[in-house]
């Protein structure tokens, strides 16, 4: 199976910058992820060896995506509305000749026997990432608790539970010290490594990631989802942060989505709500303008490598691209571009100098014992010499 972007993917921007769509975190696990165990039918027709199945990577995938991808016969198409779905031909058809990252999935389909999957539940932009938050650990907990090897049940011995301990998943290595966990909500599941520390009060849904820190003291309300290596305190509402990023002292982050590599210094505050209590206004990738949101609630969608000093303060809807630093005190604008360098107290942007954007990423990076691959510098550089 070949999960491919297709022209909306950009409108993910900046969360897909340096990657597909589908590794995307949705919930407790990215969308290529969910697809792990799912039976999707894959037996050969009209005598041909190979297939290729191709599947739009904004496709969520469960049992019921899983049954209607085994009943697409090879040559046709799913459509929802304009946008592909799913294409299945034989692999050494004419129209996968120069078969690659790029290939047009339009352009194979045109032609092919189409059918129309309107209601196909696909993400339509960052935002699904936090307000769908909900859906999205209901609909894979078991997968991820298969996944992670997780066992419910067991109060650890200094925490107090409110509700049924069955809504308590723990994997191997998880830790949960003298906190509060709130279960009436939805289930708290601990993958391989996280921790708790004493004194955090957490209400699910939640997912705290592989060897994740949820710091003393903090708030977090659900649904929330954190990635992997992440180190959060403060007060989190509806935030998905996608991994290796942190946000360690107090503030508040409420319905946002957190790129990779980031550090929220401080004091580090969004407004996810209005004054006027109206839909927010936001960035679209896709237009390249400032549009009207169908959210009341909208806090601030950030790019991977993004650093913001002690004291920030990001308005309803802000959007921040890759790459960038922020620092001093005041709001930035509602959208930076990648590689902002932004005195938020003067209201002064330069660019970001790629080797110096770079060295700070591999430092980072290094820490955890991580290093930047050829593919992500390579698109580092292309993103940079467009700014």
């Amino acid at each position: 199976m070949v999960l491919f972007d297709d022209a909306q993917a950009r409108g993910f921007e900046p969360l897909s910058d340096l990657r597909s769509v589908a590794d995307l975190l949705f919930g407790g696990r990215t969308l290529r992820e969910r697809w792990d165990g799912l039976d999707i039918g894959f037996e050969p027709t009209d005598g041909a060896v190979d297939e290729v199945l191709a599947v739009n990577a904004r496709l969520i995938a469960g049992a019921d995506v899983a049954a209607r991808l085994r009943g697409l016969a090879c040559g046709a198409a799913l459509k929802s509305g304009d946008s592909i779905v799913a294409v299945r031909f034989k692999s050494g058809s004419a129209e996968l000749k120069g078969l690659g990252a790029g290939v047009d999935w339009t352009e194979v389909a045109r032609g092919s026997a189409v059918e129309q999957w309107p209601d196909a539940p696909m993400l339509q932009g960052p935002n699904d990432l936090f307000s769908r938050l909900d859906v999205a650990i209901a609909d894979d907990l078991d997968g991820m608790v298969q996944a992670w090897g997780c066992r419910s049940g067991e109060k650890p011995e200094h925490a107090v539970l409110l509700g049924d301990s069955a809504g308590l998943w723990m994997a191997k290595g998880a830790e949960v010290e003298a906190a509060v966990l709130d279960l009436r909500g939805g289930p708290i599941v601990l993958g391989p490594g996280a921790t708790v520390q004493s004194g955090a009060l957490i209400k699910g849904p939640v997912v705290i990631g592989a060897n994740s820190t949820v710091a003393m003291g903090a708030q977090i309300y659900g649904p929330t989802a954190l990635g992997p290596h992440c180190k959060v305190g403060g007060e989190l509402k509806g935030v998905s942060f996608q991994g290796y990023s942190n946000k360690g002292h107090h503030g508040f982050l409420g319905d946002s989505v957190i790129g990779r590599w980031c550090n929220l210094g401080a004091g580090t505050t969004c407004s996810n709500l209005k004054n006027t209590y109206g839909r927010v206004r936001q960035w679209n990738a896709l237009s390249e303008e400032i549009e009207l949101t169908e959210l009341q609630f909208c806090g601030v969608v950030m790019g991977d490598h993004v650093k913001c000093g002690i004291g920030t303060v990001f308005n309803t809807g802000t959007v921040i691209g890759t790459g960038s630093v922020i620092f001093d005190v005041g709001f930035p604008p509602k959208h930076l571009p990648s590689f902002s360098w932004y005195n938020a107290r003067t209201g002064e942007r330069t660019v970001h100098r790629l080797t110096n954007m770079i060295q700070t990423a591999e430092h980072v990076m290094g820490r955890r014992g991580m290093h930047m691959d050829d593919v992500e510098r390579s698109r580092l550089k292309e993103m940079a010499s467009k700014e």
